[in-house]
């Protein structure tokens, strides 16, 4: 098509939509109350498009079929600027949908990016399993999302938590319950697997390839840390030692952290030496877990065997652990 055949093109529907507008003038000064405005041929044209646009999304509107999970796909969400229309505004706002929308996927990026993991990335508040013994937990893990949300940006000297109990309790259930309702209040949390940082670590050493930067360095300064199943690893010096120096200097800068373990208060101390309970004493209140393996409540209601309902405590005992 050369250029002339185009042009043409755009006039003849260019006087296409301005006869039909001259006869809807009327109705066109009503809808956006225009009033005696002199409208030229540019400004009627204006003037119509923004009528067929608003009435057509009116009534799509009326209809709407889409939803928070994918009102992004909606056509009035994709294009919201009218920079060249005078009779638009230069930018729509969102719908409720559209903010439920990019609400839920910006909570969804800060779930991803604080490192939990795919089994508890669907555990919240309302997921959990509460009973008399897990309620008090539950609650205290509520007043401190609370206070950080109340306290945000401003969250330094906000005291954390120590959930500590048996295996299964549902500890790591509520810590990722924690980083969920913080990312639905646009807040990062980083969640660390205690065990898992240390093999990471001594893979850096054993390879000749060094990290660009020290693991250790943003998990010290995360503004809200979660550190899973601590001292559940083999404890050495060299372990106890890089343990103080995240937890020292958690507590110089009054970052706030939350902590579960499965190792009971002597034992705890003894793994981890005075200087750093010390320090997490005082920047955390401690929470007791106590409820039964819930992982071998589920594979006995699944499996339907009864043997399975005893096994847990007799496993226990012979592990010696929890």
């Amino acid at each position: 098509m050369t250029f002339s055949e185009w042009r043409e093109g755009y006039e003849q529907r260019r006087a296409a939509r301005l006869a039909k507008y001259h006869e809807q003038e009327a109705e066109i000064r009503t809808f956006l109350q225009i009033g005696d405005e002199a409208l030229t041929d540019d400004l009627l044209i204006d003037a119509g498009d923004a009528t067929e646009y608003l009435q057509k999304k009116a009534k799509a509107c009326a209809n709407c079929k889409f939803t928070e999970r994918d009102a992004n796909k909606c056509e009035y969400t994709q294009n919201r600027t009218h920079a060249c229309n005078r009779y638009l505004p230069n930018e729509e706002k969102p719908c409720e949908r559209e903010i439920a929308y990019w609400h839920r996927w910006q909570a969804a990026r800060l779930i991803d990016a604080s490192g939990l993991g795919e089994r508890f990335k669907k555990c919240t508040f309302q997921t959990f399993i509460e009973n008399e013994k897990t309620r008090l937990a539950k609650q205290q893990c509520k007043l401190f999302c609370a206070q950080i949300e109340k306290d945000f940006p401003h969250i330094r000297g906000t005291k954390g938590l120590l959930l500590a109990g048996g295996c299964g309790g549902g500890k790591t259930h509520l810590a990722a319950a924690v980083i969920h309702e913080l990312a639905e209040h646009s807040i990062l949390c980083q969640f660390v697997v205690v065990p898992e940082l240390f093999a990471r670590i001594r893979a850096r050493f054993n390879d000749w390839q060094e990290e660009k930067e020290d693991p250790l360095e943003n998990i010290k300064k995360a503004p809200i840390l979660v550190l899973d199943d601590l001292g559940a690893e083999k404890m050495t010096e060299w372990v106890r030692e890089q343990l103080f120096l995240i937890v020292n200097y958690r507590y110089n800068a009054s970052l706030p952290t939350l902590i579960t373990t499965n190792i009971k208060g002597a034992d705890l101390s003894r793994n981890l030496g005075s200087r750093t309970i010390s320090r997490l004493v005082e920047m955390t209140l401690p929470v007791f877990v106590d409820a039964p393996d819930h992982r071998f409540e589920m594979a006995a209601e699944k499996q339907g065997d009864i043997l399975a309902r005893g096994m847990a405590g007799e496993v226990l005992r012979n592990a010696n652990i929890c």
